[in-house]
């Protein structure tokens, strides 16, 4: 075993299918390879049927490349081959971990199967498990009560059978998210986006490589305003009346009447069938509009505004940027209960309704000063100085 304030010598970082985990805990992993360049990184997807939803995420995907080796525990193919092999890459992981002390991160609960040999190989090897928040920021009471909501934490108990030597969060506003999952004792870190190797990260992408269309291809971004537009796909939504797909076709006859000079720059949810929104997108009022799958800080950064058709994290990650959300979402009155939005704020314009829609979407045109302000005061949190130094006294705590 080693002493406790040893540092670790490799980090692995288990990731599973939604972008969220990754997103959330890769500035943190750069912080700490930033801080100590002789730590072997490896990102390890359980499947790698998740990979290609990343590398289409070009922002997230060269940061982690940059970052550390990227691997995967099952090759999502199934039968008895593809099983032994997926067995032999954990017996490896877990042999290293027994050999190397390493900081295992999960996004998830540690006892659960592949990640409860690996955590145990980790701590045998002298190494700790690090659970950390999903969500970047913190949401609103009403985000808290849809999460209470929902099927799987009703009735029945959520806590994790091992909730890691340490949990890693984000802002203090973020811990009643994770109490009845039994993640207490949080330790602090900051805001991740806001990280420098992060932010640096983003410059040299928005500078090196621009947005890109789904195809790949560089949009142009200087001759016209940009109006960006997060789709969540033909999906139910349970804390709205609403239906995305027909949202979406709103969103274009609005930004078609009150925006027509403007670019529209659609970023669909992972999930979103895009041959689907092709069509869908051809059929509008906007069918000049373009997909993109470029990171929504990015987007925020190039956009006046930012449209979202249901309630999202991403609507944190616009207003840090200091850009103004259009929420057309229609809740129900049992989240109204409890909040405006999910994820309200200052920088937030209630896009239900159609005179403060059309308001905005004139100003995100012509007059992009007169649109609300975001405020992050509730959002952002300060950086402690050395991420490793904070989460080793974590770690050594009884």
């Amino acid at each position: 075993m080693i002493a406790s304030d040893q540092r670790p010598k490799r980090i692995v970082v288990l990731l599973g299918a939604k972008l969220i985990g990754l997103d959330a805990v890769l500035p943190i992993i750069m912080a700490l390879r930033a801080e100590d360049q002789a730590l072997d990184v490896r990102f390890v997807f359980l499947n790698a049927a998740a990979i290609p939803t990343v590398s289409a995420n070009y922002a997230l995907d060269s940061a982690m490349r940059d970052t550390g080796t990227v691997e995967y525990l099952s090759s999502g193919k199934g039968g008895a081959a593809g099983k032994m092999a997926a067995a032999g890459r954990l017996a490896r992981h877990c042999v290293l971990a027994l050999v190397r002390p390493a900081w295992l991160f999960s996004y998830t609960d540690v006892g659960q199967f592949p990640i409860s040999p690996l955590a145990r190989a980790a701590r045998l090897g002298g190494g700790k498990v690090l659970i950390y928040a999903k969500s970047a920021y913190p949401g609103g009471a009403a985000e808290l009560a849809a999460h209470q909501l929902k099927p799987q934490r009703q009735n029945r108990d959520v806590r994790f059978v091992d909730p890691g030597d340490a949990f890693l969060m984000y802002h203090r506003d973020q811990a009643p998210m994770y109490a009845d999952f039994g993640l207490t004792r949080p330790t602090l870190i900051g805001t991740p986006r806001q990280y420098r190797e992060w932010g640096d990260h983003l410059d040299r992408v928005g500078r090196q490589t621009g947005l890109l269309d789904a195809a790949g291809e560089r949009i142009e971004t200087d001759s016209r305003p940009i109006i960006a537009v997060f789709y969540s796909g033909d999906v139910t939504i349970p804390t709205q009346i609403d239906q995305p797909r027909q949202s979406l076709q709103r969103i274009l006859d609005f930004t078609a009447r009150s925006a027509a000079g403007a670019a529209i720059l659609i970023k669909p949810h992972p999930n979103c069938d895009l041959t689907e929104l092709r069509g869908d997108i051809a059929s509008s009022a906007r069918p000049d509009a373009v997909i993109t799958f470029a990171h929504p800080q990015l987007l925020a950064r190039a956009a006046r505004v930012a449209i979202f058709n249901n309630s999202s994290n991403a609507m944190n990650d616009v207003y840090a940027e200091g850009t103004c959300v259009i929420e057309t979402s229609v809740y129900t009155q049992e989240i109204l209960a409890h909040g405006p939005s999910l994820f309200p704020n200052a920088g937030r314009v209630d896009g239900s309704n159609d005179d403060a829609f059309d308001t905005a979407l004139r100003a995100a045109a012509t007059t992009p000063e007169r649109l609300p302000k975001p405020c992050l005061d509730d959002l952002v949190s300060q950086r402690p100085d050395s991420i490793i130094d904070t989460i080793m006294q974590a770690v050594a705590r009884p």
